[in-house]
């Protein structure tokens, strides 16, 4: 028998839905206006609808998703894809809870070649449901297996996690500022064509 699933946080999605109709709705109504701006109403409307819409789609995906500690590894469920991925609790470097009470697990995993580098990884969970009551089960079944040759100072899952998050932030603000330049890149490649 399994033990038993942590889940993931989920919040209600019925006023988001309602939300998306609603706009879903004023996108019809402008689409059919003969007015000559309707179909641009119509564009703004989708728009809004897409943002609560989006969010109620990923709180249905995290439903029923969560991570499972075993005796000896915690199999984690992505939110999202549902894929799972099992890390030894031998493999631990580390562990914690990201601010908004994620899990953070660090792990080093020996490669099945001898030359090659461990294989080392870092996961960050979405919102748990009770993740003190996580981290604690956690610690206790850490404690059970073998100590890792090489564990992370205390604090530092929060400082690779932190790093992480800093890391992807300013990626997606990179990818946003080069949106213009991108268009401007597309439009001389397309008029090249022309020439």
């Amino acid at each position: 028998m399994p033990p038993p699933l942590h889940p993931y946080q989920t919040d209600p999605t019925r006023p988001a839905v309602l939300i998306g109709a609603v706009f879903l709705s004023l996108a019809v109504i402008a689409a059919v206006t003969p007015a000559s701006v309707g179909g641009l109403f119509a564009v703004v409307f989708v728009a809004c609808a897409g943002g609560p819409l989006t969010w109620a789609a990923l709180q249905w995906l995290r439903n029923g998703r969560g991570i499972r500690l075993y005796d000896d590894h915690v199999l984690i469920q992505r939110s999202i894809s549902g894929r799972f991925q099992a890390v030894k609790y031998a493999a631990l470097r580390g562990y914690g809870l990201t601010k908004r009470g994620g899990l953070i697990v660090v792990y080093s995993e020996a490669s099945p070649d001898p030359e090659a580098p461990p294989k080392r990884g870092l996961i960050l969970t979405a919102r748990l449901a009770a993740p003190a009551h996580v981290l604690a089960d956690l610690h206790a079944r850490r404690q059970s297996a073998a100590p890792h040759p090489d564990p992370l100072p205390l604090g530092g899952a929060e400082r690779l996690a932190a790093r992480r998050r800093l890391r992807d932030s300013l990626l997606i603000l990179i990818l946003l500022l080069a949106t213009p330049l991108w268009g401007l890149i597309l439009l001389r490649v397309i008029a090249g064509f022309r020439a």
